[in-house]
Formats: C-alpha cells, sequence, structure tokens
C-alpha cells in the first residue's frame, strides 16, 4: 500500500451559455459537498484486477480517494492511497491478496467496474476466506444506464468496458471507476430533486433483488455465491438520496404505473 499525492465584456446581452455552465458548475460542487456524498466516498475502495483469457490474475489495483471532486482536494491529497501488484507465482498472487484484503479492511464498501460479473468471481475462485468478498459492493456497470439512460455507457463507458487512459493499470482504472461513480451519483441527485419516486423505486428494486449470472435469462443459474456480490452497497446508493424508502408492493406498483404513463402502452 502507498500514499500518492495528487496528482464579455461591453455587451449588454445575456450570455445564457456561461449561465447554463455556472448552475451546472454550482450543482456539481453542491453535489461534492454534500455530506451524504462525502460519507460514501470515505467508505469506498475502487479495485480492479487485470486477468489473463485464463482467468489468472495479473496485476491488482485499488485506489481509496475520500476526497475526490472535493474543492479543497489538493490540500487533502495526503489522504489519497492505493495499492498495486503485478502479478507473478500463484504463491505471490496468494500473498498479494492477503495485502489487498488488509489494505480493505478499513472500508464499508467495493466499488468498481464489473466487480460482480468479474473481478469478485475470480477472488473468490482463488481465496474464498477473503474479508473484502462479504463487503457491500457498488458497480458502476449496473449504475451507469440508471445515471445516463439516454447515453447508457457514458462517455468512457463503451461496450460495458471502461475506456482506458493506460493500458495494464488497474490502478488508473480504479481510480477512473471511481470518477465514474461521482459523477453517476450527481445524475442520480438531480433526478432525486425532480423525480424522487424514480430514486425510491431504484432504491426498491436493488434492496429486494440479487444478481443474476449473464447468461440467467437461458439458464436460470444463479452468480457462484459470493457474499459481497449482492445489491446491498448500491441499494445504500440510493438510501442516501431519498427521504423515506417504499415499504409495500402496491406503493412500488402504483409509483411505477405513473413514471411509465406516456412511456409505454398501457395496454
Amino acid at each position: 500500500m502507498t500514499s500518492s499525492q495528487s496528482d464579455t465584456s461591453g455587451s449588454s446581452t445575456p450570455d445564457f451559455g456561461n449561465d447554463l455552465n455556472k448552475e451546472h458548475h454550482q450543482k456539481e460542487v453542491a453535489v461534492f459537498n454534500s455530506p451524504e456524498l462525502q460519507a460514501l466516498l470515505a467508505e469506498i475502495i475502487a479495485l480492479d484486477l487485470e486477468t489473463t483469457s485464463q482467468g489468472a490474475i495479473r496485476h491488482i489495483g485499488a485506489y481509496y480517494n475520500p476526497v475526490i471532486g472535493h474543492p479543497e482536494a489538493p490540500v487533502l491529497s495526503d489522504r489519497i492511497q492505493q495499492f498495486e501488484y503485478q502479478g507473478g507465482k500463484r504463491k505471490e498472487v496468494m500473498a498479494a491478496l492477503q495485502g489487498l484484503d488488509a489494505f480493505c479492511q478499513p472500508c464499508r464498501f467495493v466499488l468498481g467496474h464489473n466487480l460482480i460479473g468479474h473481478d469478485l468471481p475470480v477472488l473468490q475462485s482463488l481465496q474464498p476466506g477473503l474479508q473484502l468478498l462479504s463487503k457491500p459492493v457498488i458497480d458502476t456497470l449496473f449504475l451507469s444506464p440508471l445515471a445516463f439512460p439516454r447515453n447508457p455507457y457514458h462517455r468512457l463507458v463503451k461496450d460495458y468496458k471502461l475506456v482506458k487512459d493506460a493500458i495494464n493499470d488497474p490502478v488508473a482504472d480504479a481510480r477512473l471507476a471511481l470518477s465514474i461513480f461521482v459523477e453517476q451519483y450527481q445524475s442520480f441527485w438531480e433526478t432525486a430533486q425532480n423525480e424522487p419516486d424514480l430514486i425510491r423505486f431504484y432504491h426498491f428494486c436493488f434492496a429486494t433483488g440479487q444478481p443474476q449470472d449473464e447468461h440467467s435469462g437461458q439458464s436460470g443459474d444463479e452468480l457462484p455465491e459470493v457474499i459481497g456480490a449482492s445489491f446491498e452497497g448500491m441499494s445504500a446508493v440510493f438510501q442516501t438520496l431519498i427521504d423515506r424508502p417504499f415499504t409495500a408492493g402496491p406503493d412500488v406498483l402504483q409509483a411505477l404505473v405513473r413514471l411509465c404513463k406516456g412511456l409505454v402502452c398501457p395496454k
């Protein structure tokens, strides 16, 4: 584990573009400064694995940054930490996984892109006793189409995968996933102001659901049992954005009918 330091004058015509940009920036600052997001970031470690086609671990990266997006981030950069491992023999990989587990121990959530479908099953197959497997998961792959429904896979996501700045740099990928999450949270925050029942509906779905294998539509098989591979982490994200959750099925159905009005055929 290593600590790293962060890295129209003369015109009476209103500039609506600048006004909109200022308003958007003010909203971003409000979200970044919100105690709910700051509390989440303080409890998140972002994780990424690079594996071979056979599933062997080549590189491990983990990243902790509780001040990402914070206006005073440069001053607070000493809080940023990272863990990195470059592949070796199996014995070395096993030792590295113990180091990763220790690095993740203080956090409440593990975050990443496609953690549920890729990284966690790999870790489960190698060391099922890792404590980080029991932590709630925030998977940005699941959140992207909800946060950006008109552009489901975000400017940093293409074909379900991260658009990487570097090859084989899992720390950079973990940092990228955390940045995407902050933008997702901002989108959800804005939705919560305009359509709170939609955020309540997302919370209900994650609070009552379980992830399925990508082929579950054909086989019905669930993912290999990974304690952390549940929707508890995503549910917790939406919990920070609502005043009260749905508690009864009829309430959920009524809200869903209202949300879908004019969007789907009622017959």
